[in-house]
């Protein structure tokens, strides 16, 4: 999707070869710089990992939304700066609250799991945008409006799984201090 923005909407150099590089150097930075912050203002608490994770999810929600409906190339930059941010920090907090959670003896086989289905969604998000581009005529903004909101969707699903299981998390946090 970002490369078609690049190369029909925000082109800069020919066949907007320079447009997509500042687009994936942007992301780069978002997706190296969010964890940072993450880590920075969240903490290695409970609640702390839980929030940055609704936090992530809030950045993918308003990233793609700003996506469907940037204007110019700057503001679709920031965009990007944001949503990248957030899939960052879901890849990485998602990871460090299996980690917490999933006793030792599992953890290989849940992470293969997880590995499994984050490249499954990959490849079925790419699907769905080309497919939705490409034979059924939808704009490149309205496959992000879709996009951000099922990422607005996913938001309450992961507070409500925090919420619930806020007494496993305390304690595999506390199981994990001691080890």
């Amino acid at each position: 999707m970002n490369i078609r923005f690049a190369q029909t909407e925000f082109v800069i150099g020919e066949g907007g070869t320079i447009s997509v590089g500042i687009t994936y150097m942007v992301i780069g930075v978002g997706t190296l710089i969010s964890p940072i912050l993450a880590r920075r203002f969240g903490r290695d608490t409970p609640r702390g990992t839980q929030f940055m994770v609704v936090i992530a999810f809030v950045q993918i929600f308003v990233g793609c939304l700003c996506l469907a409906f940037s204007v110019d190339f700057v503001t679709f930059l920031l965009a990007n700066l944001i949503r990248s941010g957030g899939s960052s920090i879901t890849q990485v907090y998602s990871g460090l609250v299996l980690q917490q959670l999933v006793p030792n003896e599992f953890r290989g086989r849940v992470f293969s799991f997880e590995l499994l289905f984050q490249t499954l969604a990959n490849c079925g998000a790419s699907l769905f945008a080309g497919a939705v581009t490409d034979y059924a005529g939808w704009t490149l903004r309205q496959a992000d409006l879709v996009a951000g909101i099922s990422a607005g969707i996913f938001l309450p699903c992961w507070v409500l799984y925090f919420w619930l299981s806020k007494k496993q998390m305390l304690e595999a946090y506390q199981r994990a201090a001691n080890n």
